[in-house]
């Protein structure tokens, strides 16, 4: 009665209240005021370098020094942004994310009225988008996919509104975050006009032309030169594993939010030529997080629209029992809220924390060798301690990447000081970085084992920092 009765500015402003929230919660819940993330840190000193340097083309610090080929959009835009309005990075870096996701709200609820989605459907629909795993994390923190979601949601918007020049505009940005971006929002754009228009005007011609071939001048190059990027992934879960934030995938949907999708397309496929152009989409992103899971940032707001038909059957639906009724919607509601707020906890749980972000400050002063650690902890490594690392999380395009790989499984867990000595030297190694994580099962599953073995027993490392299981380590190898 609330959704059908209450005014339009009333029913925004709660939602957009209820956003803030669930994004707020994460940093309500942190025992630290540290930053979160890992991804957030590589793209603060990507936009330090730019602010320094300008538009640059090599990292020195990742992998010892790489071509810097990553989208440049999301570093370029905190770069510069915190040098007009002269604020810190990190500032900026939060605040954007979190404004971003508002506007997100805002911009996902009248694309919905302006596509005649009734005013419960519209609710039911935004409220499942701000509690999901993926709304938390795309605009929780730093990240590659924010920007251009927001945009192509922005370019929509405005194509509903016959603002063509604008909507041009908008998708002529999205490549500068990526390739996959452009190309979701020319097809979301043409499977809408064909479906409603049955044709195609020249402005989608022209706008298609000019929007992929920017794309290609960014991206042709690179492949050119560099070919595919790596299909190397350590530690990959399985593909279900993937998809579901309740089995641990990170960039992933809610197992409730999938059961109560297929009722929605159950309700909508008795209407299907209403709703093909939702139908297609959805069936197009499956099929494509398939192969490649951030299309899942994409494919989570064709979801909210399906759970919102599938909770409102629920509710409509004749129940013998209204009991069970009630009970079996209190379940489904839950369960999203379950997995919402299991991940807004993973969340504020994220590293790097207090002694991580002391450690490594440790080191920052001193001299620039080479930090070797678990390569989970790259971002941190080149970020906090400004210091080059033997491997990161970023894989695409790593020089030597299967060579430094085995290098640093061998050296993690070899007992010989000979060997050791040997890939020390050829990566220039002058700190280990060893965490609590790596020492409970990450690596190792006993204090003398592998590397720790070494560490213990051998006069060439000097333990320079120890607290609560975080410890740093200096090479000499002169002695």
């Amino acid at each position: 009665m609330y959704m059908k009765y209450s005014a339009e500015p009333i029913v925004v402003l709660g939602l957009l209240l209820f956003a803030v929230l669930v994004l707020s919660l994460p940093y309500i819940l942190r025992d630290s005021t540290v930053m979160f993330g890992d991804e957030a840190y590589y793209h603060l000193r990507i936009a330090s370098l730019i602010q320094e340097k300008g538009i640059i083309k090599f990292d020195p610090l990742s992998y010892g020094g790489r071509p810097l080929l990553t989208p440049l959009g999301l570093p370029f835009i905190l770069a510069k942004t915190s040098s007009l309005l002269n604020m810190g990075l990190e500032i900026i870096s939060k605040t954007i994310s979190f404004m971003i996701g508002i506007l997100s709200v805002i911009l996902f609820y009248f694309i919905l009225k302006n596509l005649n989605i009734k005013k419960r459907i519209r609710i039911i629909a935004v409220l499942t988008f701000i509690i999901s795993p993926l709304f938390i994390y795309l605009f929780s923190r730093s990240n590659y996919y924010f920007i251009p979601l927001f945009l192509n949601l922005l370019a929509f918007y405005l194509l509903l509104k016959n603002q063509k020049i604008l909507t041009s505009i908008v998708l002529l940005l999205t490549p500068f975050f990526g390739i996959i971006h452009p190309i979701i929002g020319l097809l979301s754009i043409l499977i809408y006009t064909l479906i409603k228009e049955k044709k195609l005007s020249i402005w989608h011609y022209v706008t298609s032309i000019i929007v992929l071939s920017i794309t290609l001048i960014i991206y042709l190059p690179i492949l050119l030169k560099f070919g595919l990027p790596n299909l190397f992934d350590i530690d990959k879960l399985p593909v279900h594993q993937q998809l579901l934030s309740d089995l641990g995938g990170k960039i992933s949907l809610s197992i409730f939010a999938l059961i109560l999708s297929l009722i929605g397309i159950i309700v909508t496929w008795k209407k299907k030529h209403a709703y093909t152009a939702l139908h297609i989409s959805f069936a197009v992103l499956l099929l494509a997080a398939y192969f490649y899971n951030p299309v899942l940032i994409y494919l989570n707001i064709l979801l909210a629209v399906l759970v919102s038909f599938g909770i409102l059957k629920l509710i409509e639906r004749g129940w013998e029992s209204k009991f069970i009724k009630n009970f079996t919607i209190l379940i489904f509601a839950l369960g999203l809220i379950f997995s919402g707020l299991s991940y807004i906890k993973q969340a504020s749980d994220s590293m790097p924390n207090e002694e991580i972000f002391e450690s490594l400050s440790l080191i920052k002063s001193r001299e620039q060798k080479t930090v070797f650690s678990h390569y989970s902890n790259g971002y941190w490594i080149n970020s906090i301690a400004e210091k080059p690392n033997v491997m990161d999380p970023l894989f695409n395009y790593a020089p030597k990447l299967d060579e430094a790989y085995l290098d640093s499984q061998q050296l993690l867990y070899s007992r010989n000081l000979e060997n050791d000595t040997k890939i020390i030297e050829k990566y220039n190694i002058g700190y280990i970085f060893i965490t609590p994580e790596m020492k409970q099962g990450q690596v190792w599953t006993s204090d003398e084992e592998g590397l720790l073995f070494i560490l213990k027993f051998s006069k060439e490392f000097k333990k320079i920092y120890d607290k609560k299981g975080f410890e740093i380590w200096e090479v000499n190898l002169e002695d």
